[in-house]
Order: structure tokens, then sequence, then C-alpha cells
């Protein structure tokens, strides 16, 4: 049975304005060190940061909850296993809720055009 759905889409240029413009406050904040690391050494790295600031927006759709519910950026995080694929992690609260709501299964898809980045989350 899915449990929540959540879909985003961003400009990636937005993404690339904010990370510049404020590059230790921004990054540190959206995201954990280890999707920096990961960011960072990609030729495309503002695709990168966009596609997972997406896929943290839509994990907060799926969920059902926001900041304004506690959950915080860093309680989310994506990762890519050795095929590409991106996995979702959840921390704090997050966690929390998807227990809650007795998540067992999350899928994620993140993809790129040009100009924006988008990212679907199913939770079962």
């Amino acid at each position: 049975m899915i449990i929540g759905i959540g879909v985003d889409i961003i400009e990636i240029n937005r993404v690339e304005e904010l990370i510049k413009n404020y590059p230790d406050h921004a990054i540190h904040k959206l995201f954990t060190s280890r999707e920096i690391e990961y960011c960072e050494s990609q030729r495309m790295k503002y695709h990168n940061y966009s596609g997972r600031f997406a896929a943290k927006e839509a994990t907060m759709k799926a969920l059902g909850a926001g900041i304004r519910s506690g959950v915080g950026w860093q309680d989310i995080e994506i990762l890519n296993i050795g095929t590409g694929k991106p996995v979702l992690y959840l921390y704090k609260k997050a966690r929390e809720i998807a227990l809650e709501k007795n998540v067992q299964t999350i899928e994620v898809s993140i993809s790129h055009s040009k100009e924006n980045a988008v990212a679907m989350v199913v939770m079962f």
C-alpha cells in the first residue's frame, strides 16, 4: 500500500545562486557531509545538489511533514549506490514520522534537464 507520494521540481540556477552567495551556510544547512562530498566530486555539481534538494522537498511532501513539523534538511540524506541509483535515508524527526506511518520502503527517483531538477519519492 502506498503511504505517501511527493514530487518536486527546482530550477538549477536557483540552487547554484544560493550556494554561491552563501557557500558555507547554505551547503552545511541543506546537505550532509556525505552529500557534499559526492556533489563536489561531480562534473555537474549544481545539478546534483539541485536533485538532492528536490528529493528532500519531495520526501517532506511524501511524509506530510516539513520544516514546520520539525524535520530538518539533514534529517533526509540521498546517497548513490554503485549503480548510480539514489537511495534515501531518514534520520531524527523524519525517521520518527516515517516509523509512525509504518513506512517500510522508500523509492526515490531524480532527473535533470539543462535547467531543472525533479525528484519523486514514493513511500510504501
